[in-house]
């Protein structure tokens, strides 16, 4: 457990170099030209004094749909194409690029100055950081504009702006999540005496599904379902049902709620098929049911409850479950898309 207490800060500290590092070597100024990393007030200085700005958004097509910065131009880093259009740009002009959280965004900067562009500027901390400051955000598809000099404030707390416009983001400060995550697992181990975990309800809702198929009693003898999960309302079930509807409360509040076979990163990479689609999604979805009951705790009950009681299993279960996910997508999606 104490080697925990030392791995992980310095972890953080890593990044935080490398990230430095990175900077330094990228946002410098040269004869002629400047490459600067500029927080979102910065930023938004940056949009009102130059309006002829160009605003590049690198993220990809699902990220892009669910919200951009006003007039953004879309061109995703992994489009196999991304160089070639980006060069199309005016490369006098100023050029304002962001991703979620400025990781992409930075590969996209030194293409730019690579490019020949005399005014690149980075969004520090990307879309996540523009929208947590309130600053205004479109839905390309309408292009109808949310900020925050919209939303009047009122003597309820639910019709509170800052309220509002947390609740209408699609996705929160990953730090943000952390922390009140780490409160939800405070207050189930104190109030429900249980960890948070989700593959133990996921089990057992198998077995109710299976009752009207093999019955009952053929259900209960099963060596599994009768040690591990057996199908009944409790913590577990609750938990899981509780889940789903937070997710869809969440979705429809923030208006990110549609429906769809095939996401466009799948799209992208494997074409429109939906049988090829769902297929894999099984199969994925089998490995990954069967690997967690056998480490007996999933992403939820190993990586958020054991791992925050600092169990060794669980940080085992952790880092695993990263390398192992890294190497699957890019053996998956690193080559970008199809030409």
């Amino acid at each position: 457990m104490i080697w925990s207490l030392v791995v992980i800060p310095l972890i953080v500290l890593g990044w935080y170099w490398f990230e430095g590092r990175w900077d330094r070597r990228l946002f410098k100024h040269e004869p002629g030209r400047e490459c600067l990393n500029r927080h979102p007030r910065d930023a938004k200085a940056l949009l009102e004094a130059r309006p002829d700005t160009q605003v590049l958004d690198v993220r990809s097509d699902a990220e892009f749909s669910r919200g951009a910065l006003p007039g953004a131009i879309h061109l995703s880093l992994i489009d196999p194409a991304f160089r070639q259009e980006a060069g199309k740009l005016d490369k006098v002009r100023p050029v304002l690029v962001y991703c979620a959280g400025s990781y992409r965004s930075r590969k996209a900067v030194s293409i730019l100055h690579e490019l020949g562009f005399v005014s690149i500027h980075n969004l520090h901390r990307g879309f996540h950081s523009w929208r947590l400051a309130g600053f205004p955000v479109e839905h390309p598809g309408d292009r109808a504009a949310l900020s925050r000099s919209g939303l009047r404030p009122s003597a309820s707390i639910l019709n509170n702006p800052h309220l509002t416009i947390a609740m209408k983001t699609h996705r929160w400060n990953p730090y943000l999540v952390g922390a009140l995550i780490g409160v939800l697992s405070i207050l189930t181990f104190s109030m429900a005496d249980k960890p948070i975990g989700m593959s133990t309800g996921v089990a057992q809702a198998s077995g109710a599904c299976a009752i009207p198929v093999i019955g009952s009693t053929a259900v209960a003898e099963n060596t599994y379902w009768a040690k591990k999960a057996v199908p009944q309302w409790d913590y577990g079930s609750l938990f899981v049902l509780g889940t789903f509807a937070g997710a869809l409360l969440s979705s429809l509040v923030s208006g990110s709620f549609k429906f769809g076979s095939v996401p466009s990163v799948w799209r992208d990479r494997f074409g429109p098929s939906v049988f090829k689609r769902m297929a894999a999604a099984f199969i994925g979805g089998v490995v990954i049911i069967y690997g967690a009951r056998l480490a007996d705790g999933c992403t939820s009950g190993h990586g958020i409850s054991g791992s925050l009681q600092l169990a060794v299993s669980s940080w085992t279960f952790f880092i695993v479950m990263f390398v192992a996910g890294i190497g699957t997508a890019f053996a998956l999606f690193g080559r970008g898309a199809r030409n």
